[in-house]
């Protein structure tokens, strides 16, 4: 293989030797033929080109100049081979002799190699299979080991997964324990939150019932006064006119807006207004007005007296009733709906006419 690796590398050789010889020729040629006038204007392909071929037929010109000078001139016999016999070396025993001793020197050192090599061979002999040996006690002492270690770790995992066993058993039975106080708790909480959340709402309820009783007095002061000028007249003994009664029938209005205002309040604490806005016919027939005093005015206003009176009589014997039931609201405690019985928002603006 060696042989035609060197062949190769020759042939290669020459191959790039005759490559950079045409292409430093062509190269030449080829700038000559681009700058020199007498070839015309060429570009660089066709100066490249021409350049080639002019390397091409300038080899061939010296190649066959070169044979042809060969051929009509060739070499004689004498130049070819040597003239004469051929010397041949006189023979030296001398060196003959040192010839052989250096052979029987190098015999000597190849014994001695020998024996050297055969020491060597049986200590290795020796040596692999002391090897040998300890690697079969390693083998078998790791085998053991393994064995040891496997069985260590079926152990170890054991443990551990009992240990496992016992931290999940005792995790499950402190999550019972925490959701079951969980859930007391939030119980708790929220029988706290409905206490706090009654607590507001009786403390609001408490508040407002206390508002309501100032507003309360305040407006049946103004209805006793609007009462007291309704009966002054009366009370008196003057007679009504048309004039008068006018204006009598202004205050009756204003009193009645009040009376609703009154009811809007009190309708929270009192019973339905029908013991307050109701006049009974045995009510009309045995209240008693002076009938002479409305002589001169038309229409029926002895009715409407009558009702005014009768109301008026019963709305004041619900003042104390009606005190009693703010103040059970306000400061014991006591639901609206226990101090009174069932009065609806229907019946919050009576009907007085």
């Amino acid at each position: 293989m060696w042989k035609w690796f060197h062949k190769a590398d020759k042939g290669a050789d020459i191959a790039l030797r005759w490559i950079a010889v045409i292409g430093v020729a062509t190269a030449a040629l080829a700038w000559l033929s681009k700058h020199a006038p007498w070839f015309g204007e060429l570009n660089w392909a066709g100066a490249i080109l021409l350049g080639l071929a002019m390397t091409v037929a300038c080899l061939f010109v010296i190649s066959a100049s070169l044979a042809m000078i060969r051929y009509f001139n060739p070499l004689t016999r004498s130049e070819t081979q040597p003239q004469g016999p051929i010397p041949i070396p006189e023979f030296d025993q001398s060196r003959l002799d040192k010839f052989e001793k250096d052979l029987r020197q190098q015999a000597e050192k190849l014994d001695k190699m020998n024996l050297s090599f055969e020491t060597v061979s049986k200590l290795n002999a020796e040596h692999s299979k002391a090897i040998l040996d300890m690697v079969g006690e390693v083998n078998r002492r790791t085998t053991s080991a393994d064995e040891a270690i496997r069985e260590e770790l079926v152990a170890h995992k054991k443990h551990m997964s009992d240990c496992y066993s016992a931290q999940d058993a005792a995790r499950r039975k402190d999550i019972a324990e925490l959701t079951r106080d969980l859930l007391e708790l939030r119980r708790a909480c929220a029988g706290l939150e409905d206490t706090v959340k009654a607590n507001a709402h009786r403390t609001a309820v408490s508040f407002a019932a206390i508002q309501d009783r100032e507003r309360l007095q305040q407006v049946a002061i103004k209805i006793l006064e609007v009462a007291a000028d309704m009966e002054r007249r009366v009370q008196s003994g003057e007679k009504h006119d048309a004039q008068s009664w006018d204006s009598w029938d202004n205050n009756h209005a204003h009193w009645a807006e009040l009376m609703r205002e009154w009811w809007s309040l009190a309708r929270f604490y009192l019973a339905a207004p029908s013991k307050i806005f109701t006049v009974s016919d045995r009510q009309y027939r045995t209240t008693e007005i002076p009938e002479h005093l409305f002589a001169d005015v038309g229409g029926d206003p002895m009715r409407v007296f009558r009702q005014f009176r009768v109301i008026q009589a019963q709305w004041a014997e619900t003042q104390d009733s009606l005190q009693e039931n703010i103040a059970l609201v306000a400061f014991s405690g006591t639901t609206e709906s226990e101090v009174r019985h069932g009065a609806t928002i229907e019946q919050a603006v009576p009907k007085i006419r």
